[in-house]
């Protein structure tokens, strides 16, 4: 196995998810509370918008710059830039996808009802699992269509995807519980670089092991 690959690729997915994804919650958490008092449809529709604008560019381009980094030095025949755009592209449908049940719940909620009880916390973490393993497919989709021209059974990568975030998005709700909501907000967006991190590790151990095996197939 490419040791180098290996552990080059988690420590980029580190870095880059705690870059983007964190500061997506950093950002959230700021603007969050004026959106929940708002009732006006255009305001919550174009804050979707803004999230998935933000998911693309935050998330995808810093992972997908960081991965590519990588996997240049492997793939010598990968086109600069091409991996970033399909990150972003990529990115940018899965939280599309992902802002859907929220933005159509907020939207047919009467300003008066109250909000639904939270499901408890194993509930959750398999919730979250099943959201990852079916938005981690859907972000890889597009760095399939690169991937594909460079290695064989470039398809594996959608299923590394399913794995890797069905473990990496349970991390991210168990790390979130974690945090001190009600204290120091400095703590607060602290912890959420270190969780998200944590979770871009995870994530890059999981996928990192199929990707180091589709470069060592195309060395054959």
């Amino acid at each position: 196995m490419h040791a180098t690959l290996y552990r080059d690729w988690i420590v980029a997915n580190a870095w880059a998810e705690s870059v983007g994804l964190g500061s997506m919650f950093v950002i959230g958490s700021v603007i969050a509370p004026g959106l929940d008092r708002s009732t006006d449809a255009i305001v919550v529709i174009v804050a979707a918008f803004a999230a998935v604008a933000l998911g693309a560019v935050l998330e995808g381009f810093v992972v997908g710059y960081a991965q590519e980094g990588i996997l240049r030095d492997y793939l010598p025949n990968l086109r600069r830039w091409t991996w970033v755009i399909a990150t972003v592209q990529g990115a940018a449908l899965a939280w599309a996808l992902g802002m859907l049940p929220s933005t159509a719940m907020t939207l047919t909620a009467g300003a008066a009802e109250p909000s639904p009880p939270e499901p408890g916390a194993l509930v959750q973490y398999v919730l979250a699992a099943a959201l990852g393993a079916v938005a981690g497919p859907i972000l890889a989709a597009m760095q399939w269509t690169v991937l594909r021209t460079h290695v064989t059974n470039a398809s594996r990568w959608l299923t590394a995807n399913a794995a890797a975030w069905a473990v990496g998005m349970p991390v991210i709700f168990f790390g979130m519980d974690l945090l001190p909501w009600g204290g120091n907000w400095l703590v607060l967006f602290l912890g959420f670089y270190v969780v998200c991190g944590v979770a871009g590790a995870v994530v890059g151990a999981i996928h990192g092991r199929w990707m180091v095996k589709l470069v060592e197939e195309s060395d054959r």
